[in-house]
């Protein structure tokens, strides 16, 4: 991996890199993993390193690399956006992280390849044993990140885990996510508390994030309640409908009568990226790392805890 200092931070599965755009102001230098082309030069156009190995099932670690590892799997088979094989698989996923504890390598285990990329973050764990640990996916993996704590409090960290709503900590968004942090260095790892949504400090919405005017509502997507026909409805005095890479097919629809699409820029603004994030790819490639990205102010939440 080459010459790292003691505050070097791996991302694996790195994205759009909203670890990286929370993690480098708190004084981590970030090395990112991936294999996708339109993602990684978004990340160079944003001053983010990349290791040589661009698949994370190629990364060999040493204790020693790196100070802090983050992942955000591939959450297709997971997400109930995605195809299912992940949660129709679970028993198998579940005994695959056990299977990882004793040192089988994912890739040997008989899951589908995308599925079995959940479990490299354990592997690398336990291979560079860093002082501390961030990973977050979709919240159908919390019963995972539960039973990767008994590998990792073996390896001698203290581990927390739990399902976070971005909205609680300012996003403007609801966008829930199982996230699992671990600190080997003697202190006991804690979750973020709840920052925002109470009566003193409420939820940013998305009318607020985006300037929209009062009357301002959007139309998801995607259905609810299992009916795809029932497209859900927010309006501007609430947290948006959870960010995808199809965001930009949510219809916003304003007081005057006047209908369109939201926009890409809308959409990274309500993951709380910087307005001057340059994104590189087609229209779609880049809703699709806008969607796939850990929020950086959720990101800071958790880490900031870390630091």
């Amino acid at each position: 991996m080459g010459e790292m200092s003691s505050r070097d931070a791996l991302d694996l599965f790195s994205g759009a890199r909203g670890w990286d755009v929370a993690a480098e102001p708190l004084g981590w230098t970030t090395y990112g993993v991936e294999s996708w082309e339109p993602a990684r030069l978004t990340a160079a156009r944003a001053g983010f390193a990349h290791l040589p190995s661009m698949d994370v099932r190629h990364v060999v670690a040493w204790p020693g690399d790196y100070d802090l590892l983050l992942a955000s799997p591939v959450c297709t088979t997971f997400s109930p956006a995605g195809n299912g094989a992940g949660r129709r698989t679970m028993a198998a996923v579940l005994a695959g992280v056990r299977a990882v504890a004793d040192g089988a390598e994912p890739t040997s285990l008989d899951l589908d390849p995308l599925t079995a990329l959940v479990l490299e973050p354990l592997r690398i764990a336990l291979e560079g044993l860093p002082r501390v640990i961030a990973w977050e996916q979709s919240d159908r993996v919390l019963s995972v990140w539960r039973e990767c704590r008994l590998p990792l409090m073996a390896a001698g960290y203290s581990v927390a885990v739990d399902v976070l709503d971005a909205a609680d900590y300012g996003v403007p968004q609801n966008r829930k996510r199982a996230v699992l942090v671990a600190r080997r260095d003697g202190i006991a790892a804690v979750l973020p508390g709840i920052t925002y949504g109470s009566d003193w400090k409420p939820y940013v919405t998305q009318g607020e994030a985006l300037g929209w005017p009062d009357g301002t509502y959007v139309v998801s997507n995607y259905g609810t309640g299992g009916n795809p026909r029932n497209r859900g409805r927010r309006t501007a005095a609430q947290p948006a409908f959870a960010v995808t890479g199809r965001a930009d097919r949510n219809k916003v629809h304003f007081p005057d009568g006047h209908v369109r699409n939201l926009t890409l820029s809308e959409a990274a603004r309500l993951q709380t990226f910087p307005d001057d994030y340059v994104w590189h790819g087609t229209k779609s490639e880049v809703g699709q790392q806008i969607g796939n990205a850990v929020p950086p102010r959720l990101a800071h939440a958790i880490l900031a805890g870390l630091r």
